[in-house]
């Protein structure tokens, strides 16, 4: 049987969160405009997928400032 390890990325406008088992890191995209935020954001999400990692869900909630992203892995 197959185990996976999961994780949770909450996107902010100026912060990113990533939630593991392990816990909780909170990482801080340094850009100075919103196209560099996002160029950087999705070469984070590359690495991921270099890792392993695969997107798995995308919640965007209703307010517009947060986006959930959720991901697993094989274990």
């Amino acid at each position: 049987m197959q185990k996976w390890e999961y994780m949770e990325i909450r996107k902010m406008a100026n912060k990113v969160t990533i939630m593991t088992r392990g816990g909780t890191a909170a990482q801080t995209l340094q850009a100075t405009s919103i196209e560099e935020k996002e160029s950087q954001f999705l070469s984070y999400l590359d690495q991921l997928g270099q890792q392993g990692w695969e997107l798995v869900s995308h919640i965007h909630w209703a307010d517009g400032n947060v986006n959930v992203f959720m991901l697993k892995r094989l274990v």
